[in-house]
C-alpha cells in the first residue's frame, strides 16, 4: 500500500512540475525569439529621400540637435530592417555622435553617444527602461520624453573625461554599425568579453564581409538552441518512462519476489518452519493450505472452506482473522503427524528464522534496479525542468 501511495504522490508532483514548466516556457521563448530574430549586424545605406514614418518627431529631434551645435552626417536606411531609418549627426568638436532613429514598429528616439579608445560606450537616450541587461563596458542614461538639451547636458556632465575618441561625419555610420554589432552579439552570448568583441569587429573590417563574426555568433547559438530542443522533446518522455519503470519495478517486482519466496525453507529448526508473506485473508484460505478434520478423514480443502461447502467453514474465518492481524505467519508442519497444519502467529520475519538478513538480501536486486532507474528518470526530469 505504501508503494501505491508514494507512486500517486510522485505522479501528482510530476504533473505539477510539468505544468509549471509549461507556464514558464510560454513566455520565455517569446522574449528569447524576439532577441534571436534580430540580425547580428546591420549596414547603413545612404538614403537621399528617407521615408520617415514619424517625420514630424524626427524633424523636431533634428532641429534640437542642430541647436546644440550638432552637424548633419546624412540619413541612412538599415539594410536588414525594412522601413527603419536613422539620421546620423556629429557633435561640436566631434566628441559625440547622435542618431535619430525611426523604426516602423518601435517608434522614434534619439541616442547621443560618446566613444572611448578602449571600447567603452556612454549613451544618453530617450528610450525608456527595457529591463535588458547591459554589458560592463556600456553605460546608458535614460531620459524618456526629455528634450535633446537635457540629454546632451547630462551626457557631458556624467561621461568620463579621459580617453574620448573623436568621430568624423564619415566615420559616424560605421561606428553606429560597430556599436550595434557589439551590443547584439553580447546579448546573444553573455559570456563574451570586450576584447573578443573588438577582435570580431576588426575581423569584420579586415574581411570586408559578415562571414567570420556572423558564423562565430550563430554557431554557438545554434548549438545552444539544438540542445534545448532535444532536451524538451526527448527529456520529458524519457523521464516519464524511467520513473514509471522504477515504480513498477519497486512495487510489482517486490510482490513477485514475495510470491516466489513464500513457502521456501528459510531455516530449519526442530520442526520444518516455512515463512509465507500473506497479502490478503482470502489468500491463506485458497493457496497451499489443506486443513484436515481431527478424526483423519481427508477431503476438505481451503477452497471448499471458502465456498462454505462443509461444516468446517467457520475455520476459515478464524484463520483469516489471525493472518489479518499478523501479516506474516509461520506454518509449523510436523512430519510425524501429517494431518496437522498449525498456524504460528509471529510479529515478523525475525520471529520465525534466525537469519532474517537472507530474506532481505534476496530482494536486493529489485531494490537496486528500481532505485537506479528512479535516479535516471529523476535526473532526466530535472534536466528538462531546470534546463
Amino acid at each position: 500500500m505504501t508503494f501505491y501511495v508514494l507512486g500517486g504522490v510522485a505522479a501528482i508532483l510530476i504533473f505539477f512540475l510539468t505544468q509549471r514548466r509549461k507556464l514558464m516556457i510560454t513566455a520565455i521563448p517569446l522574449i528569447k525569439q524576439a532577441l534571436l530574430s534580430q540580425p547580428d549586424m546591420i549596414i547603413l545605406q545612404k538614403a537621399d529621400k528617407p521615408q520617415w514614418k514619424r517625420a514630424g518627431l524626427v524633424d523636431k529631434l533634428t532641429q534640437e540637435l542642430l541647436a546644440e551645435g550638432f552637424s548633419d552626417a546624412g540619413s541612412f536606411a538599415i539594410d536588414r530592417m525594412p522601413g527603419a531609418f536613422v539620421r546620423m549627426m556629429t557633435g561640436p568638436g566631434f566628441d559625440a555622435t547622435a542618431a535619430v532613429c525611426d523604426h516602423p514598429r518601435i517608434g522614434a528616439w534619439v541616442d547621443i553617444t560618446a566613444l572611448y579608445e578602449d571600447g567603452r560606450v556612454v549613451t544618453a537616450t530617450t528610450v525608456p527602461k527595457t529591463g535588458m541587461p547591459s554589458p560592463g563596458w556600456s553605460r546608458t542614461f535614460r531620459f524618456p520624453g526629455e528634450p535633446v538639451a537635457k540629454l546632451y547636458s547630462e551626457l557631458l556632465g556624467r561621461r568620463p573625461k579621459d580617453g574620448i575618441r573623436t568621430v568624423s561625419a564619415e566615420e559616424a555610420p560605421r561606428e553606429f554599425e560597430k556599436a550595434y554589432f557589439k551590443h547584439t552579439v553580447w546579448i546573444k552570448q553573455r559570456d563574451i568579453s570586450l576584447a573578443d568583441l573588438q577582435k570580431m569587429v576588426d575581423e569584420r573590417i579586415k574581411d570586408g564581409s559578415e562571414q567570420t563574426p556572423y558564423l562565430t555568433a550563430k554557431r554557438a547559438q545554434k548549438r545552444h538552441d539544438s540542445r534545448e530542443r532535444w532536451i524538451a522533446a526527448i527529456g520529458l518522455p524519457i523521464a516519464a518512462v524511467m520513473l514509471t519503470s522504477a515504480y513498477f519495478i519497486l512495487t510489482l517486482g517486490w510482490q513477485a519476489h514475495c510470491l516466489r519466496t513464500r513457502g521456501k525453507v528459510i531455516s530449519a529448526a526442530v520442526t520444518d518452519i516455512r515463512v509465507r508473506k500473506i497479502r490478503s485473508r482470502r489468500e491463506v484460505c485458497e493457496v497451499r493450505y489443506s486443513f484436515q478434520i481431527e478424526n483423519g478423514r481427508p477431503g476438505y480443502t481451503n477452497r471448499d472452506l471458502w465456498r462454505e461447502e462443509n461444516a468446517w467453514a467457520s475455520l476459515k474465518r478464524s484463520v483469516c482473522e489471525d493472518v489479518r492481524k499478523s501479516g506474516v505467519v509461520a506454518v509449523k508442519y510436523d512430519p510425524k503427524n501429517p494431518w496437522t497444519h498449525e498456524l504460528v502467529e509471529t510479529p515478523g520475519i525475525g520471529g520465525v528464522t534466525d537469519s532474517p538478513w537472507f530474506f532481505v538480501l534476496s530482494s536486493l536486486p529489485f531494490i537496486i534496479v528500481g532505485l537506479f532507474v528512479f535516479v535516471l528518470g529523476f535526473s532526466a526530469l530535472m534536466l528538462v525542468l531546470i534546463g
